[in-house]
């Protein structure tokens, strides 16, 4: 007897009600289930069956990418910004959140993107991402910055242009800006006029020198750079939390990607036009720096990340109060971005009432840097009357930990109670077990 491959009428009925559970889910749930599907496979629900035929035009998320090949032609471009556009005019309800990947060839779609900004900002938008994944910079729409809705924004592979008459986006506490071309004055005008903003996020900015932060409510900053960038704190009594990387050794191999010669030369050095700014004398990266440390003195938080690939430091020289709970961070990131740093000079600065010290065993649970591991071969110390009970920490944990360690010289002029403060610190540095066994101890008085 032949087998048949047709179910009994009672178990195909059965099967297909089964089959069709997801389709008596409530909107709610449909809806965000399509939220996270690519906007092509979303689009495609709406011939299923009447149940689905309009849960596209609801979605509260669209996440535009990968339509067409669009990195054979522009044509394939032209396609997908008409598809998008038509998606955003056919929506029945305001959208909330937006994803954008296109990759922009050198044909100019700024008129393109121009209207799909239009279709986007008009209702209701709260979470815009726009990735450009050419290397030909779209310029952002003015329509942008007259949404008030918008609470998140995420740029990459644009141009920032921030018109003059730009009032702020009042609702936006999220800004992340990703390879943007934009200028020094664009970039400071974006960030005061967003009155809410909290987090802000710079990935390696194009054609900007310096960064002025003027925000009232600016809790957290990350800045990423693959070259010398001015970072000034103007104005920033909410900020908490800083995270500095200054990724040098990326440089070469980046700019190489960079095919906008606009901005940057082949070899992948930054053009300077002819403008003003090119008579400015040469400001140096330890300047830079010194922008950055004179507008942080109130953080909680302070991450510096060093290029270890490109470092020639060899010599440091600082004068500081080396316990102080913000400076002490500084100083922990220098010596972890030095590899190369033989030489170490460093004298107490003054020690304030206000001081906020780290905890004792603060350089006790620090991890020795490469330099103190294989170079550091020399430390010359100054205390003068700032000396305080708590400056051997730093000290001690140099001789235990440099193993190169040759010398190590300190200089004091004390007075008073301060002397006999001081003997029993000479006495406790002299009783360590030091990781460089032939390394001298001197204590000369400059009184």
């Amino acid at each position: 007897m032949a087998l048949t491959a047709e179910m009994p009428p009672e178990k195909r009925t059965t099967s297909c009600q089964e089959e069709d559970r997801v389709s008596h889910l409530p909107d709610e749930i449909l809806l965000l289930i399509l939220s996270r599907l690519n906007i092509r496979y979303a689009a495609a629900t709406t011939i299923l069956s009447k149940r689905w035929r309009h849960l596209f035009y609801f979605l509260p998320c669209l996440k535009f990418t990968g339509f067409y090949d669009s990195w054979s032609s522009s044509d394939s471009l032209d396609r997908e910004l008409a598809t998008m556009a038509d998606v955003l005019r056919s929506r029945r309800c305001p959208l909330k959140s937006c994803y954008l990947s296109i990759t922009f060839h050198e044909k100019n779609f700024d008129g393109d993107m121009h209207r799909i900004m239009h279709l986007l900002c008009e209702d209701g938008l709260e979470d815009l991402s726009i990735v450009n994944c050419g290397k030909n910079p779209f310029t952002i729409s003015s329509h942008m910055f007259s949404c008030r809705t918008i609470t998140s924004l995420d740029l990459s592979g644009c141009t920032l242009s921030v018109p003059l008459e730009f009032s702020g986006l009042r609702s936006l506490r999220s800004l992340e800006l990703a390879d943007v071309v934009m200028t020094d004055e664009d970039f400071e005008m974006m960030v005061s006029h967003c009155c809410a903003l909290e987090n802000l996020l710079v990935y390696n900015a194009f054609q900007v020198k310096n960064l002025v932060i003027c925000s009232s409510r600016l809790s957290r900053l990350e800045v990423i750079t693959h070259r010398p960038l001015g970072i000034l704190v103007e104005e920033a009594p909410c900020l908490d939390s800083v995270d500095v990387s200054y990724a040098y050794h990326e440089a070469d191999l980046y700019w190489k990607d960079v095919a906008n010669t606009e901005f940057y030369d082949p070899g992948g050095e930054i053009v300077v036009s002819d403008s003003e700014d090119s008579e400015d004398e040469e400001v140096s990266e330890v300047d830079r720096f010194l922008w950055l440390v004179v507008g942080l003195g109130h953080i909680k938080t302070l991450k510096l990340e060093f290029d270890t690939e490109a470092a020639e430091l060899k010599k440091l020289d600082l004068k500081m109060h080396f316990n102080d709970r913000y400076l002490a961070s500084i100083l922990a990131s220098l010596l972890d971005g030095s590899p190369n740093l033989e030489e170490i000079k460093m004298e107490m600065d003054k020690f304030h009432e206000y001081t906020d010290i780290v905890e004792a065993d603060y350089w006790d649970t620090q991890i020795p840097s490469e330099c103190m591991r294989n170079r550091l071969k020399t430390a010359t110390l100054f205390f003068n009357y700032w000396f305080m009970e708590d400056c051997i920490s730093f000290p001690k944990f140099l001789l235990m930990n440099a193993t190169s360690l040759e010398k190590m010289r300190i200089n004091y002029a004390l007075r008073g109670k301060k002397k006999s403060l001081f003997s029993r610190f000479q006495e406790e540095l002299f009783s360590l077990q030091r990781a460089s066994p032939d390394a001298v101890l001197e204590f000369i008085p400059t009184d």
